[in-house]
C-alpha cells in the first residue's frame, strides 16, 4: 500500500463519520412510550402557564382547581368567588413534574378497557397548558434567526392526564392521556401522590415573609396614627424615618454575662424586630379561611382600611419590592390577616403579632445607644472647634496624621491621641438618655443644655480627603487655564498633603458638646438628636490643654554623637561634661565646681543614657503656649530646679577630607582601607552648632514636673522620675577595675592618619554601647563553648531553610531552634552593660583567657563576616567580656544573657519525653 492509497482510505473514513454525524443531527428523537404523556415528558424547556385539576369523586360534587402562574408566583383561582390566592410554587411544580414523569408499570396486567378501569368518565383530569421552547435540532442558525423574526413566543400546547379507578390493592391507579386516549396504563399511586390532596389549603403558603437580615432594607409598621419606619442605608446602618429618632440599634444590648447557658433570650434591636416579623406564619391548614368575595370587608382587610400594616422592603433587581401583610379583626386569640398582594384570608395567633405591635408602641427601645456609627479606619479628616479656635487633623495617604492649630504651620500629630479620640467618639452604648422635643421647645432646651453656644464641635470625615492624583489633576487644569507662574506652582505643590476635602465630602459624624456637670454632658448630633453622655467624652474631644493634646509629644531631638558640651545646673551646683583632648581623647570628663576635669572620667553608659534622655525628650502632656509676658514663677521655671544646656555640633566630612579619603583608597594592599578611614576621622569638621536648653520646674497636681524646651514655645510636663534621675545621676566613673593605661593616654582614641585604628573603631561602641554589629537574620553558623567545673562542652548549629539544626553530633539531642534564634539576636548586635576599659585588653582577674573563660560564642554570617564574644568572671550584675571586633576593650554583659548559657545542653535542648 502506497502513500496515496493510504490517504484515500483516511478520506473515505472521515467522510463516513461526517455522514453518520449528520444523520444523527437530522434524526428525530423517538418518543419514550413508557411514559403516560410522552410528548409532555419530551418537552425539555417547558414554560407552564396553568394547571387545572378537575375531580369527580363518586357520590360528591365535582371539584375544579385552577392554578395560574405569573412571574414565578402560582395562584389558585376559586371559581365561585372569582378570587385568587397565592400557593406554594414548589407544590405546583411538583404536580407538573409528577404528571410529566408518570410512567406505566410494565408488571401490571392491564387491558385497554376504558370503562372497566374508570376511564370512560375519569375521576380526575389534570390539564397542563404551556409552551415548549425547545427548537428542533435540524434547524440551522439562519433558520433560527428567520424563525425568531416571525414569532413573538412559542405556540401554546395542552396536555391532559386522566385518572380512573385504583387497583384492588390500592397500589396502582389506572390512567391514560391526551397523547394515547385509547390506551390504559397502570401507574404507581405513590408516583402521583401530589394529585390526591384533600384540602387545597394544603397548597397555600404558611410562611408570610421571605427575607433575611442581609436582604431587608426597610421596615414599616402602621396602626392608626402610630407609625414606625426604619431604613437601612448603603453604609448598612439602620435609621429611624418615623418617628425621627436617629440611629436604630441593630444588635440590641448583650445578654448578662452571668446568664446560664441553657437560657436563650430573644433577640432585641432591629434584628430582634426582623426575627419577630419572620416568625409570623400560619400554624395549620385549618387556619386558612374559605374564599368568599366578602372576606376583605368582613375581616377589615381592604387595602387602606386594615387595623395594622406590616411591610418589609427588600431589593428586587434594580428596584426595591415590599412584602406586606395586612392585619384586621382580632377574635379569640387570633388576628385575621392577608398578604398585601393576595386576597386569601388566614388566621394568625395574636402572640406572633404582639412583639411587632410592642415595637410600634415603644420605638425608643430600638434606639441605638452608640454615639458614633463609623469605621475608625476610614476616618481621614477631623475638624475640632474649641471656643473660637479651629483645629484640623488629617491623614494624608500613606503618611502619619497631621495637625494644624488655628493658623499655625502644620505639624505631626499625636497618633495615639487621635486614635483614642476616634475610639472614644464611637461611644459604644454610651448614650445615657435622650432629649426629644419639637417646635418652640427646641430653642429653650438648647439654651438650657448649652447647645446654642457649644463648648466644642467635632466633625469626622470618612474617606473625605482628596487623593494626591485628584489634587494634581486640579493643578494641571488650573495651570493650563491660567498659566500660573512657577512660584504659584510651588505653592500649590505644598498643599498636596494639606487639608483638602472633596467637594462632595459629607461628615460621618458631627457632635456639638454643650454644658457639662460633674459627670455628664449634653450632645447634639444630626439636626434634632439630643442626648446625654459621660463627661469623659467631652474631656476626650476638648481636653484641658485644648488642641495641644493632639500634637506629637516629641521635642526637637539631637544625636548623642553630636554633643559637644553639656551643662547641668542643679540649683547652685553646676556639673559640666567636656570632651577630653590630648591625654584623654575620646572620653567624656566630668567637671564639678573647681575640680580638675582631667581627673574625673565620666561613666560611659550613664553619660550615654543622659544624652539619649535629653536628645529624645518627649512631653508627657502639653500644657499651654507660652508668650514673652508669661509668668513662669507659678510653674517653677523662673528659678528652675534643674537646667540642662547642651551644645550640639553635627559632625560632617570636609571636602578636603573626602578628597584625602579617595586618594588613600588608591594605596596598595590592606593599608588603603586603614588610611582612608583615618583620613575621614582626621578631617571631620563640626558644624557651627546650636545650644539647646531644657528647664525643669515645679511639680504639677498630678505629681509630674513642668518643663520648658528652647526649641518650643509650649509648656509641657515630664514624669517626676525623669527629673529625679537627672538630679541624682552620678556621671563619674567609679569602677574599681577601670584601667586606662598610658597607651590610652598616648592617643589611641582619635589617632591621626597612619597610626593604629583600634581607637577609631572604639569611637562608636564607646558612645552607643554596641560591641557587635552583625545582622541576626544573616547569621548562618553558631559555635558555642561552655566551661563547667567538669568539662568544656562545645556546640555547633547551622541555619538551614530558615530554621536552626544541630551540627554538634550529639545523640538523642532535640534542639530548641527558638533558643538559638534568641542567642543570635542577643549577641549579633550585643550592647555592653558598661565598659570596664577601652585599652590594654583583658586582665587576669577578668578570666577571659583560653583556659579560663566561661562562655565563648563564634558567629558567622552568610557574607563571611564573623565575631567572637568571650565571657569570663562575674562582676556586679554581669560578666567580664570582650569581642574580637574590639580586642583592647573589656566590658560587662548582663547576667541574664550569660547565666542561662551555663546550663549548656539544658539551655539549647527541648525536654525529651521518656516512656514509663
Amino acid at each position: 500500500m502506497n502513500l496515496r492509497s493510504t490517504a484515500w482510505l483516511f478520506a473515505v473514513m472521515f467522510s463516513m463519520l461526517w455522514l453518520f454525524g449528520l444523520m444523527l443531527a437530522f434524526k428525530k428523537n423517538p418518543l419514550d412510550r413508557s411514559y403516560v404523556v410522552p410528548t409532555l415528558q419530551a418537552a425539555r424547556d417547558l414554560d407552564v402557564v396553568s394547571v387545572t385539576i378537575e375531580r369527580r369523586p363518586p357520590g360528591k360534587d365535582p371539584q375544579e382547581f385552577q392554578f395560574t402562574q405569573d412571574n414565578d408566583v402560582w395562584r389558585l383561582k376559586d371559581a365561585s368567588s372569582n378570587l385568587a390566592v397565592k400557593v406554594e410554587s414548589f407544590r405546583i411544580n411538583n404536580i407538573v413534574s409528577q404528571v410529566k414523569n408518570a410512567r406505566k408499570d410494565e408488571e401490571a396486567d392491564v387491558s385497554n378497557d376504558l370503562a372497566r378501569h374508570g376511564l370512560d368518565a375519569p375521576q380526575a383530569t389534570i390539564t397542563i397548558r404551556g409552551r415548549d421552547r425547545t427548537r428542533p435540532a435540524s434547524l440551522t442558525d439562519d433558520d433560527k434567526d428567520k424563525k425568531d423574526e416571525k414569532k413573538d413566543s412559542p405556540k401554546e400546547k395542552v396536555w391532559k392526564l386522566h385518572l380512573g379507578k385504583e387497583s384492588a390493592d390500592k397500589k396502582y391507579v389506572f390512567a391514560n392521556s391526551s397523547d394515547e386516549p385509547n390506551r390504559v396504563f397502570a401507574v404507581a399511586k405513590s408516583s402521583v401522590d401530589s394529585l390526591f390532596f384533600d384540602d387545597p389549603n394544603h397548597l397555600r403558603s404558611k410562611g408570610i415573609f421571605d427575607f433575611s437580615d442581609a436582604t431587608a432594607k426597610s421596615v414599616e409598621i402602621k396602626q392608626g396614627a402610630a407609625e414606625l419606619e426604619l431604613t437601612k442605608g448603603d453604609d448598612n446602618l439602620w435609621r429611624f424615618v418615623k418617628p425621627s429618632l436617629g440611629y436604630a440599634d441593630v444588635e440590641g444590648p448583650a445578654p448578662p454575662k452571668d446568664l446560664p447557658p441553657e437560657i436563650k433570650l430573644p433577640k432585641t434591636g432591629v434584628k430582634g424586630l426582623l426575627e419577630a416579623i419572620r416568625a409570623i406564619r400560619v400554624d395549620a391548614d385549618g387556619d386558612f379561611v374559605a374564599m368568599h368575595k366578602d372576606n376583605l370587608t368582613k375581616f377589615q382587610l381592604e387595602d387602606g382600611k386594615e387595623a395594622l400594616r406590616i411591610q418589609v422592603g427588600t431589593p428586587d433587581g434594580k428596584k426595591d419590592s415590599k412584602e406586606t401583610v395586612l392585619v384586621g379583626v382580632q377574635e379569640r386569640g387570633y388576628y385575621y390577616a392577608r398578604l398585601g398582594n393576595d386576597e386569601g384570608v388566614f388566621k394568625l395567633q395574636a402572640k406572633v403579632i404582639d412583639p411587632v405591635v410592642d415595637a410600634l408602641k415603644n420605638p425608643g427601645r430600638l434606639r441605638s445607644l452608640d454615639v458614633g456609627h463609623f469605621d475608625p479606619k476610614t476616618i481621614d479628616a477631623v475638624t475640632l472647634t474649641i471656643g473660637a479656635e479651629e483645629t484640623k487633623l488629617w491623614k494624608p495617604e500613606g503618611k502619619p496624621w497631621q495637625i494644624q492649630i488655628g493658623t499655625d504651620k502644620p505639624k505631626k500629630a499625636n497618633e495615639k491621641a487621635v486614635q483614642t479620640l476616634l475610639d472614644t467618639l464611637q461611644g459604644k452604648r454610651q448614650i445615657q438618655r435622650f432629649h426629644d422635643v419639637a417646635g418652640d421647645a427646641v430653642k429653650k432646651l438648647d439654651a438650657e443644655l448649652g447647645l446654642d453656644a457649644p463648648k466644642a464641635v467635632v466633625t469626622l470625615y470618612a474617606n473625605g480627603l482628596e487623593k494626591k492624583d485628584e489634587v494634581k489633576e486640579k493643578k494641571d487644569e488650573k495651570k493650563d487655564e491660567k498659566k500660573e507662574d512657577k512660584k504659584d506652582e510651588k505653592k500649590d505643590t505644598k498643599t498636596e498633603d494639606g487639608f483638602n476635602l472633596k467637594k462632595d465630602a459629607t461628615p460621618a459624624l458631627t457632635l456639638h458638646f454643650g454644658k457639662a456637670d460633674k459627670d455628664t454632658v449634653a450632645v447634639l448630633r444630626l439636626k434634632d438628636d439630643r442626648f446625654v453622655v459621660a463627661k469623659s467624652m467631652l474631656d476626650a474631644a476638648a481636653p484641658a490643654e485644648g488642641a495641644l493634646a493632639f500634637l506629637d509629644p516629641a521635642l526637637p531631638s539631637f544625636d548623642a554623637f553630636d554633643v559637644a558640651h553639656l551643662e547641668l545646673q542643679r540649683g547652685a551646683k553646676k556639673i559640666e561634661l567636656e570632651k577630653a583632648t590630648g591625654a584623654q581623647a575620646g572620653r567624656w570628663l566630668v567637671k564639678e565646681g573647681a575640680d580638675q576635669a582631667d581627673h574625673n572620667l565620666a561613666d560611659v553608659l550613664r553619660t550615654d543614657h543622659l544624652f539619649r534622655a535629653l536628645g529624645s525628650l518627649t512631653a508627657k502632656k502639653w500644657v499651654k503656649r507660652l508668650d514673652a509676658k508669661e509668668d513662669l514663677e507659678k510653674y517653677g521655671l523662673k528659678a528652675p530646679v534643674l537646667t540642662a544646656t547642651v551644645n550640639v555640633k553635627k559632625q560632617q566630612l570636609t571636602p578636603a577630607g573626602a578628597a584625602s579619603a579617595l586618594a588613600m583608597l588608591g594605596l596598595p594592599g590592606e593599608a588603603r582601607l586603614f588610611a582612608a578611614v583615618n583620613a575621614v576621622v582626621a578631617n571631620m569638621q563640626a558644624s557651627k552648632g546650636e545650644t539647646i536648653v531644657v528647664q525643669f520646674g515645679a511639680e504639677t497636681a498630678d505629681k509630674d514636673v513642668y518643663a520648658k524646651h528652647s526649641g518650643s514655645d509650649l509648656l509641657f510636663t515630664v514624669p517626676a522620675g525623669l527629673l529625679k534621675a537627672l538630679r541624682e545621676i552620678d556621671l563619674r566613673d567609679k569602677t574599681a577595675l577601670v584601667a586606662f593605661e598610658p597607651a590610652l593616654a598616648a592617643g589611641i582614641v582619635g589617632a591621626p592618619a597612619g597610626q593604629s585604628l583600634a581607637g577609631v573603631n572604639a569611637l562608636a561602641p564607646a558612645s552607643t554601647g554596641q560591641v557587635t554589629g552583625l545582622d541576626p537574620a544573616r547569621i548562618k553558623e553558631v559555635r558555642v563553648a561552655v566551661r563547667t567545673s567538669y568539662e568544656l562542652r562545645e556546640f555547633a548549629f547551622q541555619r538551614k531553610d530558615k530554621t536552626w539544626t544541630d551540627a554538634s553530633g550529639l545523640k538523642d539531642f532535640n534542639l530548641d531552634a527558638d533558643k538559638v534564634e534568641e542567642l543570635v539576636k542577643d549577641f549579633g548586635r550585643l550592647r555592653a552593660e558598661r565598659f570596664i576599659s577601652l585599652a590594654g585588653g583583658p586582665k587576669t582577674d577578668h578570666k577571659l583567657a583560653a583556659k579560663d573563660f566561661l562562655v565563648k560564642i563564634d558567629l558567622t554570617t552568610d557574607d563571611g563576616k564573623a565575631a567572637t564574644i568571650t565571657m569570663g568572671a562575674p562582676f556586679e550584675r554581669g560578666h567580664f567580656a570582650h569581642s574580637s571586633n574590639w580586642r583592647e576593650a573589656v566590658f560587662l554583659v548582663n547576667l541574664s544573657k550569660v547565666e542561662p548559657l551555663l546550663r549548656g545542653v539544658g539551655f539549647f535542648a527541648k525536654e525529651r519525653a521518656v516512656a514509663e
